[in-house]
């Protein structure tokens, strides 16, 4: 039998629950009584058996007993029932791949039949092509584009508030990256680009067949390329241009011209674009 969990909005049935957690101070304990169903008979808000179907903790419960006991009691619990390996989202949806929808509460963000944090702000709603790839570890917030054949990977951070973020085809934005705009500076990255782990674009463009290596920052207004290289940690300051063909080394970034060829990034796009497919096809959760 499966461990799963219903919700409903009667209090009295979540002060209960919440008084049984509060007092197990050994989580242990806790984990024990989930997994062997003590904590059934508390209405439907209680956890209940259930044979090859899972329900998702609500995100009004969430909130609440976040409240009460702390975001490390509610997220271990979390994990334990769902079967989870970090605390749930703020849209209150633990299940990430694969997902089935019809058992997912109203507000869960869901993508290509998996959960994943992709949110609308207001008006702001992203736009993904059906055939990029999402991590369910990504986080991808209002007005972000996203072009066929690309890939946004764990902890990468599209966030278009003020402004737009725009992503073209076959590119990839690697883990941890973190893409930002401003109301008087989108972020644009071109066709083919390759968008290095932990880099940081803020309100600046980034040309087609263009590098940011690791752990980079370029700054609003800057430019680079097309078919240019900003190196690993390098810092591109507010307003410089890295011309194509060129490369952009140190803090602040100096840049030497005519020393990247054309199809010098080539292998790094034909190598994500094999896992767009490679991930699409065969990434599966394992609870």
């Amino acid at each position: 039998m499966q461990l799963a969990a219903m919700v409903n909005q009667e209090a009295g049935h979540a002060r209960e629950l919440v008084r049984l957690l509060r007092h197990n101070a050994n989580c242990k304990v806790l984990i024990r009584e989930i997994r062997s169903g003590k904590l059934e008979g508390f209405g439907e808000f209680g956890l209940i058996n259930v044979d090859g179907t899972r329900r998702l903790l609500g995100s009004t419960c969430l909130e609440f007993l976040k409240a009460v006991l702390g975001k490390f009691l509610v997220g271990l619990a979390w994990c334990v029932v769902i079967g989870g390996h970090r605390s749930p989202p703020a849209s209150g949806c633990g299940q990430i791949v694969p997902h089935d929808p019809g058992g997912c509460p109203p507000g869960c963000p869901i993508w290509q039949d998996r959960v994943v944090a992709v949110y609308a702000l207001g008006a702001r709603e992203p736009r993904i092509a059906p055939d990029a790839f999402i991590s369910p570890e990504a986080v991808i917030i209002g007005d972000v584009v996203i072009g066929s054949e690309s890939s946004v990977w764990p902890g990468a951070v599209l966030r278009g508030d003020h402004g737009r973020i725009v992503v073209g085809e076959q590119t990839s934005i690697q883990d941890g990256a973190v893409l930002h705009c401003s109301d008087s500076a989108d972020t644009v990255v071109g066709d083919r680009c390759t968008i290095g782990h932990s880099a940081h674009l803020e309100g600046c463009a980034v040309l087609d067949d263009s590098l940011i290596g690791s752990g980079a920052v370029v700054l609003a207004h800057a430019q680079v390329g097309p078919h240019a290289l900003v190196g690993a940690a390098a810092l591109v300051p507010e307003g410089l241009i890295v011309p194509e063909g060129a490369r952009a080394l140190g803090v602040p970034a100096r840049v030497t011209s005519d020393v990247v060829g054309r199809d010098d990034f080539q292998h790094n796009v034909e190598a994500y674009v094999r896992n767009v497919h490679w991930y699409r096809a065969n990434l599966k959760r394992l609870d």
